[in-house]
């Protein structure tokens, strides 16, 4: 197949690190695979130079851009279209709001090439453009001819927003567990060069710094738990506004947490933060689908703790502690028991959990027979 996988851009976020997962997945299997962008630049668009059997094309591929404006989306939809005919792929598989509005209205001279939707979060996150894009992307919904979610929850906010013609199919996030893997010496190396003493108990959150993500709940919970746990040390990495990261730092001096907590920004290497971590915790409040950090903190086999968002009962049933939304007390309870385990030598089974499930050939094999059923019936295969 000659597939292209389109988003406005290859950022560090959840959606762009599956997205490169699967390009490179499918390109392994002899797919020719475009890795397809409004706006150049992005953590995982650097990252994909690296592969050989993947093209890049950039919409505007001279932008400095990190976000598209109004002009560059009704431009780049021309721009979009002029690139879809000259190069008529079977597929363009697009995936958040902005991507998915601009395939929809590019892929209609482009009979050649059938138009997928992905569907990978649960709330619309952002300012009123983006609330304004799915209202303009409801009377789209006949375009796609397959709808792919990575969640349940992600199903349901799409058939809410009127996005959906007929029954979408579910493909949950794949993790790469040859990254992602429990690695004793590996701990031991980085926890030294962390300067991190064997009794530290190490929190890792590895989330956008957003609103949405819910850090002010984690602080609270940590410094309610330090104060029968002064071992904690809690690292946050993650990208955001200059002005919300000050807010999020005030708070951390007016909780007395200045001294353990650091602050990072997004790392291309995540899997050395749950290295030397004892435990992960997710605390976002609404808009999760799958989150792509809890399942690779699992794979490492690292305990965790999750809010009760998206996918996260069925991901962490039996294996992982689920606590509400904005509940620092509850989180802090939760935490203290992650401690007590800790102690006992207990070992959580979420990288059982993840290689039964969630594994990224899984991801890659599911998103291939959909596409590949999907060609066939348009080209009348049998």
């Amino acid at each position: 197949m000659k597939i292209a996988l389109f988003l406005s851009r290859w950022g560090n976020g959840g959606a762009e690190r599956q997205f490169s997962l699967l390009a490179q997945g499918l390109a392994r299997r002899g797919h020719k695979v475009v890795a397809l962008s409004v706006l150049p630049g992005g953590l995982h668009w650097d990252a994909l130079k690296k592969s050989p059997n993947i093209a890049r094309h950039a919409l505007y591929p001279a932008s400095t851009a990190t976000q598209v404006t109004l002009p560059t989306l009704l431009g780049g939809i021309f721009r979009l279209r002029r690139f879809l005919r000259r190069e008529n792929f079977e597929i363009l598989y697009s995936a958040l709001v902005t991507a998915n509005f601009m395939g929809g209205w590019a892929h209609a001279p482009s009979p050649a090439t059938t138009l997928v939707w992905g569907i990978r979060n649960s709330v619309v996150e952002g300012q009123w453009e983006k609330h304004f894009l799915y209202l303009l992307s409801k009377p789209l919904r006949q375009r796609p001819e397959l709808v792919i979610c990575n969640s349940y929850a992600g199903k349901a906010f799409a058939s809410n927003k009127g996005l959906l013609s007929s029954q979408p199919k579910i493909v949950p996030n794949g993790i790469d567990t040859e990254t992602f893997h429990p690695d004793p010496i590996q701990r031991e190396t980085l926890r030294g060069q962390w300067g991190l003493a064997k009794t530290d108990f190490v929190i890792t959150s590895i989330a956008r710094l957003t609103p949405m993500k819910d850090h002010p709940t984690l602080l609270r919970a940590v410094a309610i738990a330090r104060q029968s746990n002064p071992q904690i040390r809690l690292v946050c990495a993650g990208e955001g506004s200059l002005s919300y990261r000050k807010k999020l730092q005030r708070m951390t001096h007016a909780l007395d947490l200045q001294d353990i907590v650091h602050w990072l920004p997004p790392t291309p290497e995540p899997e050395k933060l749950h290295q030397i971590s004892d435990l992960f915790c997710s605390t976002s409040f609404r808009g999760e689908g799958l989150s792509n950090s809890l399942a690779e903190a699992m794979a490492c086999g690292i305990p965790v703790i999750s809010t009760r968002t998206g996918d996260h009962q069925t991901l962490l049933e039996g294996v992982g502690h689920l606590v509400s939304p904005s509940d620092p007390i509850g989180l802090a309870e939760a935490i203290k028991k992650s401690i007590q385990e800790h102690g006992c030598g207990h070992r959580p089974k979420g990288r059982e959990r993840i290689l039964s499930h969630y594994s990224m050939e899984a991801m890659i094999t599911r998103t291939e027979k959909h596409l590949e059923e999907l060609r066939k019936e348009n080209a009348g295969v049998e």
